[in-house]
């Protein structure tokens, strides 16, 4: 099973990153689990200008960044 966990908050130690990292100890105890973790606050995302396109598509700009190489298809569970 192939899982990402993405970190959404500008906080790389606050209490969501916490809550996932909990979690990602959790999951590399089962067999067969590839897991990938991405902080938001590390990716090189630009400032909202307002064009409403994740509004109109239903898609976030962060997560297209993450997985511009990697299709959600090759993922059997995303937390973001």
């Amino acid at each position: 099973m192939k899982i990402i966990i993405i970190n959404g908050s500008h906080r790389k130690n606050g209490a969501t990153a916490l809550i996932l990292h909990e979690m990602y100890q959790k999951l590399e105890t089962y067999p067969n689990v590839e897991i990938q973790f991405y902080n938001v606050a590390d990716l090189n995302l630009k400032y909202c200008v307002g064009c409403c396109k994740c509004y109109k598509n239903g898609k976030s700009m962060a997560l297209k960044i993450v997985i511009q190489n990697k299709p959600p298809a090759h993922y059997d569970i995303i937390f973001y």
